[in-house]
């Protein structure tokens, strides 16, 4: 499988350290592998970020990146309905956690969200497992890539 995304981190003297994960573009398609949440409420909580912003932020000033992106992930954790959030494996885990078992801070590694199947499932749970780490998850609406 080639490159679905870029995790990097930033560093800004106001900001600190930044977590991020880029969506890396495909054909032309600035959401590329992660087209395939179009539709669900993981799509609509991916940033998309203007591309000389981002260009900014990777020159050592990300303020106006932060400024744009928003909520930060684990505001974002909570935005996902209970019913697309808790873990695909819930009824059967033996050790499943209410409060863990959903994107959140302590999502554990074998967190599969609910109602999505094959890429899609993959791509959300790459997301949840961003947001756990404290990564912004960013698209880069750059249509020259």
């Amino acid at each position: 499988m080639d490159n679905l995304f870029y995790e990097f981190r930033l560093t800004d003297t106001p900001c600190g350290d930044v977590l991020f994960m880029r969506v890396v573009p495909k054909d032309g398609d600035p959401w590329g592998f992660f087209r395939c949440l179009e539709g669900t409420s993981w799509w609509d909580l991916i940033s998309v970020v203007d591309p000389q912003v981002f260009q900014t932020a990777l020159l050592g000033h990300i303020l106006p990146l932060m400024r744009e992106i928003g909520t930060p992930p684990e505001g974002l954790c909570r935005k996902i309905p209970l019913d697309e959030g808790v873990c695909k494996q819930h009824t059967i885990c033996p050790i499943y956690n209410p409060r863990d078992c959903k994107p959140s801070p302590k999502l554990p590694l074998c967190y599969e969200p609910p109602l999505l199947e094959g890429d899609a499932l993959y791509a959300a749970t790459m997301i949840a497992l961003a947001w756990k780490e404290g990564r912004y998850v960013i698209v880069v609406n750059d249509e020259q890539e």
